[in-house]
């Protein structure tokens, strides 16, 4: 694997992040939950709506991989 193919591959990873971001900001946006840029940082409030889309994120990211995996 070459530099070229290393560098499409990590922003190939950086667009999935990103627009796995955007879809559970979406998400909590649509369900009426506050997202962590709505809160400001280092308040109580902070801290629990950056756990409560930690784990949104987790949980997306889980029925992400468990929709790609092959069915047997």
């Amino acid at each position: 694997m070459d530099n070229e193919d290393c560098d499409r591959s990590a922003r190939s990873m950086t667009d999935e992040a990103v627009l796995l971001q955007q879809r559970v900001a979406a998400l909590r946006k649509a369900q009426g939950k506050l997202n962590p840029a709505d809160c400001e940082p280092g308040t109580h409030a902070f801290e629990q709506v950056v756990d409560d889309y930690v784990d949104d994120l987790v949980n997306e990211i889980f029925r992400t991989v468990t929709y790609l995996l092959p069915r047997r």
